[in-house]
């Protein structure tokens, strides 16, 4: 995603639940509550429940099925993220404030057969943190996969953002993004990707700048 707009809280202690409040429903919730001060290394559970700069996230969503592979879907994130003692370096580099605040992010997808589209928005008042900066209130995202194709495991997706600053002084931002996750083996997952962001809001001496990457991913 070219804009950063999730707030993302480190690796250390944490809370998580997992609710399905009806039976035989898709209905579901998910939660989690998170030390994120920063500091691996000296996490302790004493500091986790004597200090305030914690991570809190809601996500309730529903599954509607169709037929088999057709689905619709959707859910709703809440997320506080309170100010971090440790917040990233880079967002001094960046020159963005870090100040607690909420975000909600709204998610749809719809399968049918083997093609899925999704789109998604996000609004986020939380700037900076201690995993990588938030520099972005508003965002939207839209896209579409297709599962298996030449009927190789895996799937093809291509995907567009906006993402607008919390400087309103500096550009929109936009970007696509194209990518293929192949399965070469049954614990082996091989994804090249390709990036394109349109008017980069942190380097205004570029128009266009292209990323291209690989990603593998092993299972043992």
């Amino acid at each position: 995603m070219p804009g950063h707009v999730n707030p993302v809280a480190p690796p250390g202690f944490g809370i998580q639940f997992d609710l399905r409040p009806i039976k035989n429903n898709e209905l579901y919730f998910t939660g989690i509550i998170h030390d994120q001060n920063g500091q691996p290394d000296v996490y302790s559970w004493n500091e986790f429940f004597t200090k305030a700069d914690h991570y809190y996230g809601l996500e309730i969503g529903y599954f509607w099925k169709r037929a088999p592979n057709d689905f619709d879907h959707l859910h709703v994130n809440v997320v506080y993220a309170a100010e971090a003692e440790q917040p990233s370096p880079i967002a001094a580099v960046l020159q963005v404030g870090t100040t607690p605040g909420w975000l909600v992010k709204a998610h749809g997808s719809k399968q049918i057969d083997r093609w899925v589209v999704f789109g998604n928005y996000t609004y986020n008042t939380s700037q900076g943190g201690p995993q990588g900066p938030t520099v972005a209130d508003h965002s939207v995202t839209a896209g579409v996969a297709f599962l298996r194709p030449f009927e190789i495991n895996g799937e093809w997706s291509f995907g567009a953002v906006w993402a607008n600053s919390f400087n309103r002084s500096l550009r929109d931002q936009y970007g696509i993004e194209t990518y293929w996750k192949i399965l070469f083996a049954s614990d082996l997952w091989v994804t090249p990707n390709l990036q394109l962001i349109f008017n980069p809001t942190y380097n205004t001496t570029k128009t266009v700048l292209a990323v291209g990457g690989i990603k593998l991913r092993l299972f043992f």
